[in-house]
């Protein structure tokens, strides 16, 4: 975990041993969570937080957290997933899969509220993870 000039802190939910980074759908199999580094550690000791999800959508996703004794990376791997399959699940049933764009693997863009584009949830990983504690912001790098 590092902490940038502005006072956020940054931190990764690496897989051992080879400390790769997870897809968002990871978390589903038990032998990736059981392989998460320090995944109990606490990384964010505030107990109600807000989780921001931009990326692959149009329209900010904003979701309220909240955990007695704060977040470990456990739940913060967790709290991405839930969340993220939140979102294409409601949009799944909202409008339906928009399919791809001819000669290309990219999702086309969906009419739903949330506007998701570019990628399937199977195609997203948790690259890093951010906090700002001041606003008690979590946000995530989400690479595909």
């Amino acid at each position: 975990m590092t902490t940038d000039p502005y006072g956020n802190l940054k931190f990764w939910l690496y897989i051992s041993p080879d400390s790769c980074v997870p897809g968002v759908l990871d978390f589903e199999d038990k032998e990736t969570r059981d392989s998460l580094i320090n995944p109990d550690e606490v990384v964010i000791k505030d107990e109600k937080i807000t989780m921001v999800i931009t990326y692959p959508l149009s329209v900010e996703f904003r979701v309220i957290l909240e955990k007695k004794g704060g977040f470990t990376r456990l739940d913060v791997f967790k709290n991405i997933y839930e969340a993220y399959k939140q979102i294409y699940d409601e949009e799944e049933k909202e409008v339906g899969d928009p399919g791809t764009y001819e000669n290309l693997y990219n999702r086309k863009r969906s009419e739903g509220k949330h506007g998701i584009w570019g990628h399937y949830l199977e195609e997203l990983v948790i690259e890093s993870v951010i906090y700002d504690p001041k606003e008690k912001i979590l946000d995530m790098f989400i690479g595909s």
